[in-house]
């Protein structure tokens, strides 16, 4: 799968069998933020970074709005022995094609804060940037390694960073020491926030809106033009329980939605038509939230469904 920021490729990724989680390169999603994933069947679902390891250039994301079913799993072959066939995704853009890869070695790199990489993967050829974060698999589409980068193993008194192949033992130790997956969230909005204010008003800044989203339809504000953080919506409150931070916003939305204890859409609020209040379109059985916002020096109602994660790929 590809990981994108703004629509523009920045590396690849691989999904974890059984967990929904995704393993790629450090260097390839950066600080972090922004970060998507686009998976085999073009679904696109938002990412956040859950744990990183500088050493070995290894990051893990958890997708925020539903998983993927389907994961990989680790060869036992050794990926330096003669002969193997390997191959990784490279391409340009939105292209996408499987190319040959071959070890030419194992050796000892240094690694970012002067570590050294024992058992590093030494490749065969170029990779690129936004190719980085892709796994090198065998003829079975097992694993035995993933694309990062350390020092160029050629450079001296000097670190020109190159790609690498991280190899399994390293990546098993970095998984053995990751946090549990977290339990899906039970409803989704589709947008995420920080800890914000306007003044004497505080809440959960929107600071990105998911395409097609709830959210979005609903008409809820991400940061825009030179306006930048203060152009956008400050969500105060959650069916009137205020809320001040990210955590406290998942938290009530997912006590709304176990409980069941949202607005079902076949029975709008009575202040529905109210100027200052938007609802978006939801099926009859589907439960709704209110959410009070904050924006452009005035508070507005929004009306939102409460919809399910996705889990990918989806039914025939």
């Amino acid at each position: 799968m590809r990981l994108e920021r703004a629509g523009h490729r920045i590396g690849f990724g691989v999904v974890l069998r059984s967990d929904g989680r995704i393993l790629t390169s450090l260097s390839a999603v950066g600080s972090g933020n922004y970060v998507k994933a686009r998976f085999a069947d073009d679904h696109v679902l938002g990412v956040k970074v859950v744990e990183t390891d500088r050493t070995w250039d290894l990051a893990l994301l958890a997708p925020e709005a539903g998983f993927w079913t389907e994961g990989v799993r680790a060869s036992s072959l050794d990926a330096a022995a003669e002969g193997v066939r390997l191959r990784r995704f490279g391409g340009h853009g939105k292209d996408v094609s499987e190319l040959a890869v071959s070890v030419k070695a194992r050796q000892v790199l240094l690694g970012r804060d002067g570590a050294n990489l024992e058992d590093a993967l030494v490749l065969g050829s170029s990779v690129a940037d936004d190719e980085l974060g892709s796994p090198i698999c065998d003829e079975a589409g097992d694993v035995v390694a993933l694309v990062g980068q350390a020092c160029d193993p050629g450079t001296r008194q000097d670190c020109r960073m190159s790609a690498f192949g991280i190899p399994v033992s390293a990546i098993k130790q970095f998984l053995h020491a990751a946090p549990p997956r977290e339990p899906l969230p039970a409803a989704w909005l589709g947008f995420r926030g920080v800890p914000g204010h306007s003044g004497s008003v505080g809440g959960v800044r929107v600071i990105a809106v998911d395409a097609g989203g709830p959210a979005e339809q609903a008409g809820l504000r991400a940061p825009m033009g030179k306006g930048g953080d203060e152009s956008a919506d400050l969500v105060v409150a959650v069916n009137d329980t205020p809320v001040a931070t990210p955590d406290e916003l998942r938290d009530t939305i997912n006590r709304i939605a176990l409980s069941g204890a949202g607005r079902s859409a076949a029975a709008p609020p009575a202040d529905a038509k109210a100027a200052d209040a938007k609802a978006v379109d939801a099926k009859p059985s589907e439960p709704t939230v209110r959410l009070l916002v904050y924006g452009a020096g005035k508070f507005r109602e929004l009306n939102l469904p409460l919809r399910s994660p996705v889990t990918l790929p989806a039914a025939p």
